[in-house]
């Protein structure tokens, strides 16, 4: 998952600030983390720093 999120970050590194960027990457964790857990069959949203 965390290998998604590195890539993402990346590719919107040109259009957001250092601030944006760490935003981004707390809702992707959150976002994408619940929905791995949803397809397991449990709904546990992670904390940013998971």
């Amino acid at each position: 998952m965390l290998q998604i999120i590195s890539e993402i970050q990346r590719k919107m590194l040109p259009w957001l600030t250092n601030e944006q960027m760490l935003h981004l990457r707390e809702v992707l964790i959150v976002s994408l983390g619940a929905l791995v857990s949803a397809g397991r069959g449990k709904f546990v949203t992670p904390t940013a720093g998971d």
